[in-house]
């Protein structure tokens, strides 16, 4: 009877995994991108945050990724127009981001991943052949995007992006790694959010 109990439940688990893996393949299958989006709101003028977010020195501040990452270095690379922040850390690897175009009504900016290389223990940007990324480069990028909020302040919403017109395994590892997205820019969201009240006071 024990065995038989046994043997029904892990058939049950069985069966679920199989499941769950056939719906995360059709789902790979069918997505054009493995975008992860968070929003949340927060009790400020947009534009005060759209300055936040666009100001390369302020990103490890409002980020949270130097607090997950306290070995963490980070450095800031090119024109005032278009920055580029890398950093170096145990936890975080090696990267980069560069602060793409906003609009002009400072509603919403992209910013482009890309690797870094770590000279002398300081972050710069790894040689590129395109200067935005394509998905030849095999890059992601995220879009911060800043609304007013029905009833007040902003909506803030975040989004990682995968380039577009990828192959099938590569969007079978986009759909896996999907959950991790969605928590980073959560993470990033709150931290911003933490940021903006605590310059506030």
């Amino acid at each position: 009877m024990g065995k038989t109990l046994l043997k029904g439940i892990a058939g049950l688990f069985v069966a679920f995994c199989v499941g769950m893996t056939v719906v995360a393949l059709w789902r790979a299958v069918m997505q054009t991108s493995g975008d992860a989006v968070t929003s949340l709101t927060i009790n400020r003028d947009p534009a005060e945050i759209y300055l936040v977010v666009t100001d390369p020195a302020a990103f490890p501040d409002w980020s949270g990724w130097q607090r997950r990452d306290k070995s963490a270095v980070f450095a800031i690379h090119g024109s005032d127009a278009r920055p580029t922040v890398c950093w170096t850390g145990k936890k975080l690897g090696d990267g980069c981001f560069t602060r793409g175009p906003g609009d002009m009504e400072q509603r919403g900016v992209l910013f482009a991943l890309s690797p870094a290389v770590v000279r002398d223990g300081t972050p710069e940007p790894a040689p590129m052949t395109l200067e935005r990324y394509t998905e030849d480069d095999g890059l992601g990028a995220y879009r911060v995007t800043i609304e007013p909020a029905k009833r007040g302040g902003a909506l803030v919403t975040l989004t990682f992006e995968e380039p577009e017109h990828q192959g099938f395994m590569a969007k079978v590892f986009g759909l896996l790694s999907h959950g991790e997205d969605e928590r980073r820019a959560a993470d990033m969201l709150a931290a911003l959010r933490a940021h903006m009240r605590k310059a506030k006071s």
